[in-house]
């Protein structure tokens, strides 16, 4: 736990710094003051990814690389020293005025903290997420890895990340603490619950929220594994939290600014190379690229355009390095023909193999089963809560259509009856516009996750938030309206009672996820890597551990590989790559 914080203490810093430093930029270009301070550290991690994607494709990631980050760290110090002074000063009066903030900030420190010391290992940890943060930190980019193990082809930001912060080299033990970061980093976002709680005025970003403290308490004895779902997840609840704050900041103020819509859809960029199934997201695009067209700020679409290609960029460049795809396990896009390729069959049986998978048949052969089969067996074998939250999603696809034609009908009438814009009757166009957006890609996203491969961790975010903005949305919007203003608090009490009803649901198994693992002795360390038994195989000059069960190896026996294929080295080192040996 001590080893989480001082890791904390320095991906914090870090992150920031680089944080500020872009946005300053981003500042400068728009003129658009920045309203968040989480918004500096989300920009952070989304500079210190890319970059140590591209540290990675040059030399393995450890001790060099972070030395350049501090001096890069350094640099943004001395430029932006004004600043930053008069940003701790802000920061300070703000401190002053809600002194509850610094406790609770406290509170949720030490207890991430603790959730990310110990807890549950995924199994896919063992099966390659350690190995790949290991080649990772050793070597970089491997060409051909994927050959090794088709799951190394399962190329993630997210590992890249890990392996920059792990920290090896300096304490002795490969930290994976960035996931319980990302959700510290997302428990802040929901501190604003508490002055809804109190006060009235409810927003739909509270509902959001309300999803992402329901989230953090599934994950919590999770999240010291570093699996890309977890980050993936959380980045679409932050991103939406964000999202509808900032439509319900420009509707209340009447600003009209697309500066925080476009850096947004940057964020989501960087969850699509943690996660590429959350693509879809990047539909959120057409609010910012309408209003960036429209008031002809070509300019800035440039800087935009540029700014997510570079993020996405060393994303892609190591996927055609490790599988010679560029998005693997898919094989529609095939664009290149390199020694190191993985065979299109075999990429074909992977993606075929993982949406079988998420819908509960372990059989590939039966990938043509019918959907009035595996449905109702899929739906059968889910968990109680899991049930509940896909019946309130199908609800939410109804509920959320007819309440958008509703809010497209009242348009079309307000528009006839001018007289109630001039009496000061504000127009719903920009509601139901906001509305229709939002609900159209979270439905397009939960369909998406449902066909593909509907593995609930998959998708967890898409059958909560989508259900809890919908409704959310409803209520907000019921409780502006002249009748119901009449009834006082009833749908500030409805909006408690949600909030109850999630919390309950989960309150029993977080106190058992703490009092299982207190007794655990990681208030020091953070608990390892499972080191799996393996017996061992020489392939080409080169040693592979083997592992004898189920796959599990951890972190420690390595290299390591399944050997389902025979591979060669392409050169004389490790480094040069792997390919499979074709007759």
């Amino acid at each position: 736990m001590v080893m989480v914080l001082i890791n904390w203490l320095y991906i914090a810093g870090t992150s920031f710094l680089t944080g500020y430093g872009i946005l300053g930029l981003f500042a400068r270009l728009s003129n658009y003051k920045i309203r968040h301070t989480i918004s500096y550290f989300l920009a952070g991690l989304t500079v210190v990814t890319v970059y140590a994607q591209l540290y990675s494709l040059f030399s393995g990631v450890g001790v060099a690389a972070n030395l350049l980050l501090l001096i890069l760290c350094c640099v943004i110090v001395f430029l932006y020293r004004k600043s930053l002074q008069v940003f701790w000063i802000e920061i300070r009066d703000k401190i002053q005025n809600e002194k509850w903030y610094i406790p609770a900030l406290f509170f949720l420190i030490l207890l991430f903290a603790y959730g990310t010391s110990r807890g549950y290992m995924h199994f896919d940890t063992g099966l390659y997420h350690a190995q790949s943060i290991r080649w990772i930190e050793e070597y970089g980019v491997v060409p051909g890895l994927a050959n090794i193990q088709a799951r190394f082809g399962y190329n993630s930001a997210a590992f890249v990340l890990t392996a920059l912060y792990s920290m090896k080299d300096i304490l002795g033990q490969s930290l994976h603490t960035t996931a319980g970061y990302f959700a510290l980093l997302s428990s802040v976002l929901t501190l604003d619950l508490f002055k809804t709680f109190v006060g009235k005025r409810m927003k739909p970003a509270d509902f959001a929220r309300i999803g992402m403290v329901f989230y953090l308490s599934v994950i919590f004895s999770q999240m010291v594994s570093p699996a890309s779902d977890y980050y993936a997840q959380l980045l679409l609840f932050i991103v939406l939290i964000l999202w509808l704050d900032e439509d319900d900041y420009q509707k209340e103020t009447g600003a009209q600014n697309v500066a925080p819509y476009s850096l947004l859809c940057i964020l989501i960029v960087l969850a699509v190379t943690i996660k590429f199934s959350v693509a879809v997201l990047l539909l959120l695009v057409i609010k910012p690229a309408v209003m960036l067209i429209k008031e002809k700020q070509y300019k800035n679409i440039s800087i935009y355009l540029l700014s997510g290609f570079l993020t996405a960029l060393p994303f892609f460049i190591r996927n055609v390095l490790i599988s010679g795809w560029l998005v693997y396990p898919f094989a529609g896009i095939d664009l290149f023909s390199v020694d190191w390729k993985v065979p299109k069959g075999q990429v074909q049986y992977d993606a075929t193999e993982i949406g079988v998978y998420g819908k509960g048949i372990t059989d590939v052969t039966k990938w043509d089963t019918p959907f009035s089969q595996w449905c109702p067996a899929w739906f059968v074998g889910l968990k109680p809560l899991e049930k509940l939250l896909v019946i309130m999603t199908v609800a939410a696809l109804v509920v959320g259509a007819v309440y958008l034609l509703y809010l497209l009908i009242a348009e079309c009438k307000s528009v006839k009856r001018k007289s109630r814009v001039s009496a000061g009757c504000k127009p719903i166009w920009n509601t139901a516009f906001d509305f229709a957006l939002v609900f159209a890609v979270l439905s397009v996203s939960a369909l998406f996750w449902f066909f593909q491969a509907p593995l609930v961790r998959y998708g967890y975010a898409y059958i909560t938030a989508l259900p809890l903005i919908t409704f959310g949305y409803f209520i907000c919007r019921m409780a502006e309206t002249e009748k119901v203003r009449m009834l006082g608090r009833y749908p500030h009490i409805i909006f408690c009672i949600v909030l109850a009803g999630f919390f309950l649901t989960r309150v029993k198994g977080f106190a058992d996820d703490i009092l299982r693992t207190w007794k655990e002795p990681y208030y020091v360390a953070q608990m390892d890597y499972i080191d799996g038994e393996a017996t061992t195989r020489i392939v080409d000059g080169v040693m592979f551990y083997v592992p004898t069960e189920n796959g599990q190896i951890g972190y420690n026996k390595f290299p390591s590989s399944l050997l389902v294929q025979p591979i060669e080295l392409r050169g004389e080192r490790i480094e040069d790559g792997f390919r499979q040996i074709t007759e």
